[in-house]
């Protein structure tokens, strides 16, 4: 049990580290292009982030009331 349980940790840091790598990127290049459409940009960048969030809590509140 702990060896399945420590390779899904490291599969979720996995995949939230190159999440969290791509958020960057594109938040160093909007934040390079300083116009009105980096800023808008920026918002819809980090409504997706919000909002991916959300989402992954809301499948893990259903998964979780399902077991």
């Amino acid at each position: 049990m702990t060896a399945l349980f420590g390779q899904v940790a490291f599969v979720v840091w996995r995949e939230s580290m190159e999440a969290l790598l791509v958020v960057g990127i594109l938040q160093g290049w909007l934040t390079h292009h300083a116009s009105a459409r980096a800023t808008t940009g920026r918002y819809f960048l980090w409504a997706g982030v919000a909002a991916g969030v959300a989402g992954a809590a809301l499948l893990a509140l259903v998964i979780l009331s399902l077991a």
